[in-house]
């Protein structure tokens, strides 16, 4: 056998067939698939393992599975696939009783005391309250908010179903299960396998998706991932008027959206191409400077 380079790359092998690979499966996309599956029982509660009692009972106690702390090694590498898993989790609030109201990220940007972690003080709430202390009647009840910076989260508040919580995989509408999160984890597809819609390009698209996670990093930016025709009508109705926090979102989507279709463009006309961290630092230099001028 010759030696030299490989002629195809071995991430292009692992994708399906067709999408242009020999469907062989990549191990460490495998190997963190089936750990998200435990994280996504534990989120679940599945009642039928006695590992996740366990767990509940030894490692969380009271805590929330996206707030508690590292332990032991394992327990390290295991919480370290949170971001991963929380990206394609959606809970659903109903009566608010198995939510936590400050550790579940039943809020667009997170659990709310990674973003406030004085909201339980300066909201008069308990730390470890369920998410029923602000609902009442089916409709949201929120204490009084004077802290400014606070007056966000009822900026962007989800809708209250009837009914009880629920817990879903978003990806799927469903539950997950350890095939559809190898195929969240596995190599991305080739730009040009990429279905050319709008709820793919926005933001379903794993390049966009990393435009999008860059502007997050540095402002919240509350966007719901259930599909292009469904997030539009939600922001035109959630960002309507003129106070700046409203203008500063519907800026922020506008230029999102025509960035990452201007790159679009240039991968297949100019074959050139920008990385997803300079797209988003653009947007919000772009979206900075609109907000000064106006």
């Amino acid at each position: 056998m010759d030696s030299g380079y490989a002629k195809v790359a071995w991430r292009d092998v692992c994708l399906p067939m067709e999408e242009g690979g020999q469907g062989i499966r990549d191990i460490k996309a495998l190997n963190y698939g089936l750990m998200c599956r435990w994280l996504w029982d534990i989120v679940v509660g599945r009642s039928d393992s006695i590992w996740v009692s366990w767990v509940r009972h030894y490692c969380l106690h009271s805590s929330s599975i996206w707030t508690v702390r590292a332990g032991s090694w394992a327990w390290r590498k295991l919480i370290r696939l949170r971001i991963l898993v929380q990206q394609h989790v959606e809970y659903l609030v109903g009566n608010g009783h198995s939510f936590s109201l400050w550790h579940d990220p039943w809020y667009s940007l997170g659990p709310l005391i990674h973003r406030f972690p004085r909201g339980p003080q300066l909201t008069g709430t308990g730390a470890h309250d369920p998410l029923d202390t602000v609902i009442l009647d089916g409709e949201w009840n929120w204490p009084p908010i004077t802290d400014f910076q606070c007056l966000e989260i009822v900026q962007s508040l989800p809708s209250i179903q009837s009914g009880e919580d629920c817990i879903r995989w978003r990806p799927t509408g469903g539950t997950m299960t350890s095939r559809n999160a190898y195929t969240m984890l596995r190599p991305p597809v080739p730009k040009f396998w990429c279905p050319e819609t709008h709820s793919h390009l926005f933001f379903r698209c794993h390049f966009a998706r990393q435009c999008l996670n860059t502007v997050r990093h540095f402002v919240s930016f509350p966007w719901l991932f259930r599909g292009w025709e469904i997030d539009i009508p939600w922001a035109a109705r959630s960002w309507h008027g003129k106070h700046v926090i409203n203008v500063a979102y519907r800026t922020l989507l506008s230029s999102l959206v025509y960035h990452i279709w201007q790159e679009r463009n240039r991968w297949r006309f100019q074959q050139t191409e920008r990385t997803a961290a300079t797209l988003g630092r653009l947007v919000i230099e772009e979206v900075r400077q609109r907000i000064i001028s106006a």
